[in-house]
Order: C-alpha cells, then sequence, then structure tokens
C-alpha cells in the first residue's frame, strides 16, 4: 500500500537547498503550471514525466523549495502514483515564437524560469491527476491536469540539420519533416519547439525555445539573438521537439552539439 506521505521530496531539498530551522508565517504559494505526459527520443527512449512550477505571493518564479516537504500526485482514480526522485531546475530561456500573419519571427529577451521535474513509475492514463504539494507548517496546495489522449509523436532526425549564417550573422537553420507528421495532421494538432540547450564550462546554463509551425522546417534566428545566445556559454546543444498543444505527448530529436 502506498504512503500518503512522500519523504522523497524532504530528501531533495536538504540536499539541495539551506532549509530554515524557524518559521512561523510561510508566503502564499500557487502552482502556476503543471503537466503530466509521455515522450519518445531519437535513440528509442521513452520517459513519462511530471512537472511544475511554482510562484509566490510577489507573483514571483520560485527557485528555493524549502519551504515544502511533501508531493502527492494522484492519478484520475484518486491512486497515488509512483514516482522517482524529483530534480529541481532553474534556467534562463530566451523565448519566441513565428508570427503566421506577419510572417516574423519573433523574440524576447532571457528570464529566469525554475520549476520542478518528477519521473513518473506508474502508466499513465486519461483522465484528470491532481498534484498536491504540502508545506512545512501544513498547508496544502493543489493543482489538477488533464491528459486527454496519448499519441506517439515521429521524431524529427538530427542528422538532418543544416545549418548556415549570411554576411550579417543570422542563422538559417533547416529539418526534415517526417512524411507521418503530415498523415498525423488530419487528426492532430501539433506544434515544434526550436530548441538550443547553452552549457557553460560544462554546466546548464539555460534554453533558446522558439515555437514555430510543425511543417515548416526552418527558423531564422537573427544576428543579435545569436549574439545574446553565444554570450551566455561555450557549448550548445541543437535540438527539435514536437508536442501536441494539450502537452500530453512530446518528441525529441537527438542534440547536434556546436562548441564556440
Amino acid at each position: 500500500m502506498k504512503k500518503a506521505m512522500r519523504f522523497g521530496f524532504l530528501v531533495l531539498f536538504v540536499f539541495g537547498f539551506v532549509i530554515s530551522t524557524v518559521s512561523f508565517v510561510f508566503a502564499q504559494y500557487t502552482i502556476d503550471w503543471m503537466y503530466v505526459q509521455k515522450r519518445v527520443y531519437e535513440d528509442g527512449t521513452m520517459r513519462k514525466v511530471m512537472n511544475f512550477g511554482i510562484r509566490d505571493e510577489a507573483d514571483q518564479r520560485v527557485t528555493d523549495y524549502s519551504d515544502f516537504k511533501g508531493l502527492n500526485l494522484y492519478d484520475p482514480n484518486e491512486n497515488l502514483v509512483d514516482y522517482h526522485m524529483p530534480s529541481i531546475w532553474a534556467e534562463d530561456v530566451l523565448g519566441g515564437y513565428y508570427d503566421a500573419y506577419a510572417a516574423q519571427w519573433v523574440y524576447g529577451d532571457f528570464e529566469v524560469d525554475s520549476g520542478v521535474s518528477v519521473p513518473v513509475t506508474d502508466e499513465l492514463m486519461e483522465g484528470t491527476y491532481r498534484l498536491e504539494l504540502i508545506t512545512v507548517d501544513d498547508q496544502i496546495i493543489q493543482k489538477t491536469y488533464e491528459v486527454n489522449e496519448f499519441v506517439t509523436l515521429p521524431v524529427i532526425p538530427a542528422e538532418s540539420f543544416q545549418l548556415s549564417s549570411d554576411a550579417n550573422g543570422n542563422v538559417h537553420w533547416y529539418w526534415a519533416v517526417p512524411e507521418e507528421l503530415g498523415r498525423l495532421s488530419s487528426d492532430y494538432e501539433t506544434q515544434a519547439r526550436v530548441i538550443i540547450e547553452i552549457r557553460d564550462a560544462g554546466n546548464y546554463i539555460g534554453t533558446l525555445s522558439l515555437r514555430s509551425p510543425s511543417h515548416m522546417g526552418y527558423c531564422f534566428i537573427p544576428s543579435d539573438v545569436v549574439q545574446k545566445v553565444l554570450s551566455k556559454g561555450d557549448e550548445f546543444g541543437m535540438r527539435i521537439q514536437l508536442r501536441t498543444p494539450d502537452n500530453n505527448n512530446r518528441s525529441y530529436s537527438d542534440f547536434l552539439t556546436i562548441m564556440k
């Protein structure tokens, strides 16, 4: 029988953060977002994961989780879901998207993002999942997430990536669009994420994440954005992610790694 309280999450905090020994009043937290999904990778690996992020009463992204001692995830039948040790992540993210109406690539600037990733070991099912977080002063905050349907998405092969730069320092990135993606389009909506993971001296720094039409097979990265990315690190892992809009399903290409 699964226990109602999980101590693994507390262990994570003990080793990952300095926990204050005395605290009587805690900020009011909200679970900003969550998802439960299946992922498939180009190497054939499949993973099940639950991710979530928290904001505090000042609407700031939470990066220190020492105010929490427990995490429970319930499946659509209200059974506790088993999981491996969660991991806390924080990163600098430069987001962007393709505006189909204006036929323009739109980029923002780097912003801090953070959350918790929880590897799920139980089989996933369609229906409503419920996340329950417990603070050290026994407050409970909750959020639900609806799993609609699991679909095996095709993977865009990393070997199809073609990169070039023009005289102005802009980067042009092309890749092959799988035929299967076209067949799926009659029944499912899909989205693409153009991703560049940034590391510096082996340490993970952050990501460029660009929303793109799934069937475009191309993205344009202007020179000023290229310079922002290059200034963050010395190693850049490039990959393409496909997903369904409900975020129940994702596929990931392998990385094409470029060193500065």
